[in-house]
């Protein structure tokens, strides 16, 4: 598929605004901690981000105008996190050492997309900190990947996937001293 150069404008704009929605998020989680609930970062976020957008477009109520926007914003906290369900409510305290996440969909002018940010509320202990260390690799090589270095077909998407497991598994057992995953059993 092709965009036009204002599809892209568009897209852009919605991702620029996505990035905000977040650093909103933010600073929001860091605000009110442990006070706060997934659910109610999640409507915050979503009401920032729609009235940041509704402020930039002019709009008179008339068919044709303000057409396309969307702000869809998704919190999950704590073990939630493991179980990307769509259908599944959220509505948990976030906690210390909990896994969050603030993902969704911003579009203007039906152009934009999908953004995930994942964060680690402190303490960390290892287990938590090798998770993140994969996390951030997988993110390293996505990021290469989308910057055009690897030209996709459908056909190619099995092999991306292996080369990428790959690429996360030596990386990280080049940073560890043990092995990822252990093959001992006592019984």
């Amino acid at each position: 598929m092709v965009k036009t150069p204002e599809e892209i404008a568009l897209a852009q704009r919605a991702m620029n605004y996505f990035s905000r929605i977040h650093a909103f998020a933010r600073d929001y989680i860091l605000s009110r901690g442990t006070d706060a609930t997934d659910f109610e970062v999640q409507n915050e976020a979503t009401r920032f981000g729609f009235d940041l957008i509704m402020a930039d477009i002019r709009r008179d109520g008339r068919p044709h105008t303000a057409v396309g926007i969307d702000v869809r914003i998704g919190v999950r906290t704590g073990v939630g996190t493991a179980f990307p369900h769509p259908n599944q409510a959220h509505h948990n305290r976030i906690a210390r050492g909990d896994a969050l996440q603030v993902a969704g969909i911003v579009n203007i002018g039906g152009c934009g997309g999908e953004l995930y940010r994942a964060y680690q509320i402190e303490p960390w202990d290892d287990v938590r900190k090798r998770v993140w260390d994969v996390h951030t690799e997988c993110c390293r090589i996505q990021a290469e990947a989308s910057a055009g270095r690897f030209r996709f077909r459908m056909g190619l998407v099995k092999q991306f996937v292996l080369l990428f497991s790959q690429k996360v598994l030596k990386r990280q057992r080049q940073k560890m001293r043990e092995p990822i995953l252990s093959a001992r059993c006592n019984c």
